[in-house]
């Protein structure tokens, strides 16, 4: 569950990068940074499933629809 974390926050990195060098990087080079490391890591939606199936794995059925809408 840690990888798409990592991956947002180097997207992140990458995107203050790309503003510092605004004018000397080309627009490319920002949509590469916003597309490159949510596609390698799965993004949040990964993450997402991930908690998902963690909170589904360690409650019991009674306590699932409280603990997935929390």
């Amino acid at each position: 569950m840690l990888l798409p974390i990592v991956g947002e926050f180097l997207t992140s990195i990458g995107l203050i990068v790309n503003t510092y060098f605004f004018y000397e990087l080309p627009v490319e080079a920002a949509a590469v940074t916003e597309a490159i490391f949510p596609a390698l890591t799965g993004g949040w939606f990964t993450m997402f499933m991930g908690v998902f199936s963690y909170i589904a794995d360690v409650t019991t059925e009674e306590q699932r629809t409280l603990r997935i809408g929390i």
